[in-house]
């Protein structure tokens, strides 16, 4: 079995630094012959495409001699022409088990690879400071939803201790402004490439993975109201609980960001999405977080103890090494291929 990957957008794109450039490695490491290229080539009996692949590419595809299997990394559905790409392949490749059930009402076919990045994991050494850097990495909209809960919890910490935080993310896009705490030092840095987001990454004591989107309901509600129980009535039936989470999440939502703090021995505090309780739901892996109380909380008991900080990156460090091991995960995905 041979497999050919079809590169399309730019290289630093973390889909394709993934899927394209670290999975066509792992498949290789295990003895397949692999290729890479923008041109497509005919003689591959699987050929994966990129997430920026077009539906051309799945019809030229089509039409080259011989038997293949054509599979998509992260589909879309939001448009007639990627409804159409699904159609057309015949498997799917996603990167957690939300995007993974949502796309299983596409295609019975649909294999989930971690987003795992190719970097060297390394214990940190977490030491007694006075000052504790908190990081983020990714993009400016995931940034933005720390606004409300998390951003509160970072601005009131800001009041009791000396705080900074490293914002890493492309600035291309834009600078931060919406949820940026007001009262605490903060270092904006260009989202670049890997190499520079792991020596930067190096100065963090504590990760923070925000990204629930924020929901005017999901909050303490002490009132009832009209418009809040009729709101209620229609989302949830006879249930008028105040207290009810109404959480939103993206479909394509998955636990790569805190997968890189976990390989470079950092603790994390993460939001409320399905794929981050696989590791922080252990709270000796570390720790999640929705609201205000929350977020502070859980930042609060990391700031106050570099051993609390060192016991909870070594944790997590160790369970992370053990279950998504890239030969593991790569040697299942050729195996579910096989049985196409």
């Amino acid at each position: 079995m041979n497999f050919f990957f079809l590169i399309r957008g730019k290289e630093k794109l973390g889909s394709n630094r993934i899927y394209i450039n670290n999975y066509s490695k792992w498949i290789a490491e295990l003895g397949y012959e692999v290729n890479t290229s923008k041109q497509i080539k005919p003689g591959f009996d699987v050929y994966i495409l990129s997430k920026y692949s077009t539906l051309e590419d799945v019809l030229s595809i089509k039409k080259l001699p011989g038997k293949k299997l054509i599979g998509l990394i992260h589909p879309t559905d939001l448009n007639k022409k990627g409804a159409t790409m699904i159609q057309k392949s015949d498997f799917l490749i996603v990167g957690s088990i939300e995007e993974k059930d949502y796309f299983l009402n596409f295609h019975k076919n649909v294999f989930r690879l971690p987003q795992l990045e190719d970097i060297n994991t390394t214990q940190k050494n977490h030491q007694n400071k006075e000052s504790i850097m908190i990081g983020y990495h990714g993009n400016l909209e995931h940034l933005e939803e720390m606004h409300g809960s998390c951003t509160k919890a970072i601005e009131k910490l800001g009041i009791e201790r000396k705080i900074k935080l490293l914002a890493i993310y492309d600035l291309s896009l834009g600078k931060w402004k919406k949820g940026r705490p007001n009262n605490i030092e903060i270092i904006d840095k260009d989202w670049t490439n890997l190499e520079d987001l792991v020596k930067n990454l190096k100065q963090v004591d504590i990760g923070i993975v925000p990204g629930t989107n924020n929901f005017f309901l999901d909050k303490k509600n002490s009132k009832k109201s009209f418009f809040s129980l009729l709101f209620r009535l229609i989302s949830g039936g006879k249930n008028k609980r105040l207290n009810d989470y109404i959480i939103r999440f993206k479909a394509t939502s998955n636990a790569g960001r805190a997968f890189v703090f976990h390989q470079l021995g950092i603790p994390v505090v993460a939001d409320f999405w399905p794929s981050h309780f696989e590791i922080l739901g252990n709270s000796n892996c570390g720790m999640l977080a929705h609201s205000e109380n929350g977020w502070y909380n859980s930042l609060n008991e990391l700031i106050n103890s570099y051993e609390l900080r060192q016991e909870i990156s070594k944790n997590a460090f160790k369970y992370f090494k053990i279950n998504y091991s890239n030969k593991i995960w790569t040697e299942n995905f050729i195996n579910q291929i096989k049985k196409l």
